[in-house]
């Protein structure tokens, strides 16, 4: 008699615990926070990584651009090419930028390519502009 009583409560109970729902949202959602949570910061780093690439690949642009313009022109001559016009190329880049300190963090190599007899291409001259040198920053060309 006394096990069955203790059956007949065990299953009333098993009953009553499958059948409550008053916490089931709250399980639902512990077990997909950290799904949501690591899934929306990967979007966010994502899309920090796309505006980084898209602010150095401007810089870059920009310096390449004006690298190209400057210079001393005659029509008598070739175009002559300053120390003083690659510090205003590099001083451009510095402002553009500065914002995420470009210089401090970074290194900006600007390289001056000659072909030669042969129709190879050789490196003429390099300049550099940054804080950052070593592995991964120094040129590993010239």
């Amino acid at each position: 008699m006394y096990l069955i009583t203790v059956y007949d409560r065990a299953t009333a109970f098993a009953r009553r615990f499958r059948d409550d729902r008053s916490g089931l949202a709250l399980l639902e959602f512990a077990f997909t926070a950290p799904l949501v949570v690591t899934l929306g910061l990967w979007g966010v780093e994502t899309a920090n990584l796309a505006l980084a690439n898209l602010r150095v690949s401007q810089v870059a642009l920009n310096l390449a651009d004006n690298a190209s313009r400057v210079g001393v022109q005659s029509t008598l001559v070739t175009q002559q090419l300053r120390e003083v016009d690659i510090n205003d190329v590099f001083a451009a880049a510095r402002a553009q930028g500065a914002a995420w300190d470009l210089t401090t963090r970074g290194r900006i190599t600007l390289s001056s390519l000659e072909a030669d007899k042969d129709g190879k291409q050789t490196i003429h001259w390099q300049r550099c502009l940054g804080m950052k040198s070593g592995a991964g920053y120094d040129s590993t060309y010239g």
